[in-house]
């Protein structure tokens, strides 16, 4: 179980302090829904999401459950469009999905998740596991604008799993909610550490998940089965290559790192780790780990712990025939921005530009993650975290090409 948190309410604004108080008639007393274990029926949100369209692959294949998702869609068939284009989009898509999908209109940002009263008690009634995988992400809007989605959405999720019967919660939540001064870098995160608030957690996005996160903790102290999730930056599928490359206006920022600086010829010189996990070994270890009694309770880190060198990034990319000329990460900026001002509006190098000015993007420093629990949890299971190596790189970098993301390397020259 979690240690209890530290008393640093003074430190907390009081805006930030009434989003963390848990409706207290959200009381987790009724008998435990059956077959959790082998559920007949799951709830998911974020279905259409990078991360939620392997989710609903993972959850076709490891259960036999009917998966019940939360879409914004005005009808069930437009619901169904949407996300069987995007499964399609990400290559997970199979035909004899279909009769186990059940889209709900609603949305996360409104109370009952926009549903009515008896619609809302009509799906806890029918739902045995629920799997918490939506959220605004965007790192450019402030708090406010993240709240009702990412903080009330949360709200309700876990207000469905006390209703009716009591329902296991697994809640993705992000490794970005620890990257404050209220976690020194010289001090190891446990998987069971309290997430600290610090008015150094400067990113909108970063901290509605730390008040969600926390939420759900107060859940679970109610005596909500509950895990958590904790990822760092999803990359792509360890064997399709499959990435978040725009195909739904959402985008990568080592991705697009990468592209802006194959059609720029120059490369960003920097002293960091690429820590991405593929999104299938994520995908996998959630699954696994929610139809297991013994992840109640607990919370997991989802990081790689054999992240590639950037100096090792640039040498793929000279070996897989581009050229490219390693210059200081400053300089690099100035000619990005350069570039975004000649293009039209909306441009790719535009996009970058903006994506650098976040607080998480390439240079946050991080502490380093303890990962015991999750090993243990795991143990036995074929979920294994691949290294990042080149040859993972490599697959990343062949999908690129293949959809026309990046250019691809010049001929060789004939001697």
């Amino acid at each position: 179980m979690p240690r209890p948190p530290i008393d640093n309410a003074l430190a907390i604004p009081a805006h930030l302090s009434a989003d963390l108080q848990l409706d207290p008639t959200i009381q987790p007393g009724a008998p435990l829904a059956a077959h959790w274990e082998n559920p007949t029926a799951v709830f998911l949100t974020g279905a259409t999401g990078f991360l939620g369209a392997y989710l609903v692959q993972e959850l076709m294949a490891r259960t036999r459950a009917t998966v019940y998702y939360l879409s914004r869609q005005a009808t069930p068939q437009e619901a169904t469009d949407r996300l069987v284009q995007q499964l399609q989009g990400y290559q997970v898509w199979q035909d004899e999905f279909l009769p186990r999908l059940v889209p709900v209109l609603g949305d996360l940002a409104k109370p009952h998740l926009g549903l009515t009263e008896n619609e809302f008690g009509d799906l806890a009634a029918k739902v045995q596991v629920l799997y918490h995988n939506g959220s605004w992400v965007n790192n450019l809007h402030d708090y406010a604008r993240l709240k009702p989605t990412n903080v009330g959405g949360t709200h309700e999720l876990i207000r469905l799993a006390a209703l009716q019967r009591t329902k296991p919660l697994h809640f993705i939540s992000s490794m970005a909610i620890f990257f404050s001064a209220a976690h020194p870098l010289t001090t190891p995160i446990q998987e069971d550490d309290i997430p600290q608030y610090s008015d150094t957690l400067r990113s909108g996005y970063s901290l509605s998940k730390w008040v969600a996160d926390r939420l759900v903790l107060t859940a679970q102290e109610r005596g909500l089965p509950i895990s958590i999730y904790r990822p760092v930056r999803i990359g792509g599928h360890s064997r399709t290559g499959v990435s978040k490359v725009g195909q739904d206006g959402s985008f990568d920022l080592l991705n697009t790192v990468i592209k802006g600086s194959l059609e720029l010829g120059l490369f960003p010189d920097l002293e960091v780790e690429i820590p991405l996990v593929p999104v299938d070994y994520v995908c996998s270890a959630v699954v696994q780990l929610s139809l297991q009694q013994s992840a109640w309770g607990r919370a997991f880190h989802l990081f790689n712990p054999r992240p590639m060198p950037w100096a090792e990034l640039y040498g793929l990319l000279c070996d897989s025939g581009y050229t490219l000329q390693k210059i200081p990460y400053g300089e690099w900026l100035r000619v990005v921005k350069q570039k975004a001002a000649s293009l039209p509006p909306k441009n790719s190098f535009a996009i970058l530009q903006l994506m650098l000015t976040t607080p998480n993007n390439l240079q946050v420093r991080r502490p380093p993650f303890v990962t015991d629990i999750l090993r243990y949890c795991l143990s036995g299971s074929a979920a294994a975290c691949p290294p990042l190596d080149r040859a993972l790189m490599g697959t990343y970098l062949g999908y690129f090409q293949q959809v026309g993301y990046v250019p691809p390397p010049p001929p060789s020259k004939k001697e």
